[in-house]
């Protein structure tokens, strides 16, 4: 019984993935402009829940904040009063993985 089986030849198996864009090249900046937030704002404010999606927008815009971050913001980070604050803790792999 002779076997399906036949040897081939190593080629280049990186020749058919084409090489990533720098993101200099796709775009000339990585941030929106302060007109583009309060369009963004503005264009929120017409969804089902306008204020709270135009507030994180602004929350967003005025502290820096990743996805992430917004996505798990708590009631406790947030001070009221007089001098409003949102504390926020950003931590990098490398502190997280001394923590533990």
């Amino acid at each position: 019984m002779k076997p399906n089986l036949r040897l081939v030849t190593a080629g280049n198996v990186f020749k058919s993935v084409r090489q990533r864009k720098l993101n200099s090249e796709l775009r000339t900046r990585e941030y929106l402009t302060s007109n583009e937030v309060e369009k963004l704002i503005k264009a929120a404010k017409q969804g089902r829940y306008p204020h709270r999606d135009s507030t994180l927008i602004l929350i967003t815009f005025r502290h820096g904040l990743r996805a992430k971050e917004v996505a798990e913001l708590r009631w406790e980070q947030v001070e009221y009063g007089r001098n409003a604050a949102l504390r926020q803790l950003c931590v990098t792999k490398e502190i997280e993985t001394s923590l533990v």
